[in-house]
């Protein structure tokens, strides 16, 4: 009879989902700390009621729930699964305040990143959504100037000319000032030159062994960045005459041969790279 009695409550024991584990992590930089909460789900990889707080010389003058970055965009702290701080207070312009920056990532093989980057205004914290996709960001003076750049790569490559491992990103540098973030990749030639020098390596190692469309979308659009845009067409032309363009075969349904090219002026046209 005592058998029967608990076995329906053993069972009953045993479809209950593991109870969530809350969490904090807490940052902090001069007379600010940042305090972020959050509770994790059994597996381990999903994040809910996540919240932000910020102090100011120990009083609390924000504190809400942290909204997505995008549409259908989940909010996971990048700590939660890499290991990494998901919270960083830098100061962004050099105007001697401190901005809290939440990275998020939303785990997979790949994709994506975001990050909030939170001001103070005075009176309050106002955020700013950064969307990375595949790419990440480092924080670099990368001019040297005292003010920080955030550093990362063009996603909007992906998969747009071919799969994802033939894929090639071009720099994308940003500064962040006055709450808004502005693409200021073309102040560093440098840069971009590296990076067309390394699409063209890259060109003359694989072409013929490896779908390039990819390595040439990202070196036309480095020279396009570099304001030249007839260098960068040059490789491409050359690539379509060398029969470089013609794809994955069977099933592929990226532009290819001619059709790249004119696909790809259009799409640098539409994403700002033609001066």
């Amino acid at each position: 009879m005592r058998t029967r009695t608990l076995l329906p409550a053993l069972f009953v024991l045993l479809a209950l989902p593991a109870a969530a584990v809350a969490k904090t992590e807490t940052a902090g930089s001069g007379p600010v700390t940042a305090t972020l909460s959050y509770d994790v789900d059994s597996s381990g990889f999903d994040a809910t009621h996540v919240r932000l707080a910020i102090a100011r010389a120990g009083a609390t003058v924000f504190d809400q729930a942290v909204p997505e970055p995008c549409r259908q965009c989940a909010v996971v702290p990048a700590g939660l699964q890499s290991g990494v701080d998901s919270l960083t207070i830098r100061d962004l312009d050099g105007d001697g305040e401190p901005e809290v920056l939440f990275d998020m990532y939303t785990g997979g093989a790949h994709c994506c990143s975001f990050t909030w980057i939170y001001r103070f205004d005075g009176s309050t914290y106002a955020g700013t959504p950064a969307v990375w996709g595949n790419a990440g960001y480092t924080l670099a003076d990368l001019d040297h100037n005292g003010t920080l750049e955030l550093r990362s790569f063009d996603d909007s490559f992906a998969y747009e000319f071919t799969d994802y491992a033939d894929s090639a990103f071009p720099p994308l540098i940003y500064s962040y000032r006055a709450g808004a973030l502005t693409d200021v990749t073309r102040s560093f030639p440098k840069l971009v030159s590296a990076d067309a020098k390394v699409q063209l390596r890259r060109y003359k190692r694989l072409h013929r062994r490896r779908d390039i469309r990819g390595v040439v979308a990202a070196y036309v659009a480095d020279e396009y960045l570099l304001g030249h845009p007839a260098k960068g067409l040059k490789l491409a032309n050359l690539a379509n005459r060398r029969h470089d363009l013609n794809g994955l075969g069977h099933g592929d349904t990226w532009p290819r041969n001619g059709r790249f090219i004119i696909t790809l002026k259009k799409f640098l046209k539409k994403n700002g790279y033609q001066a």
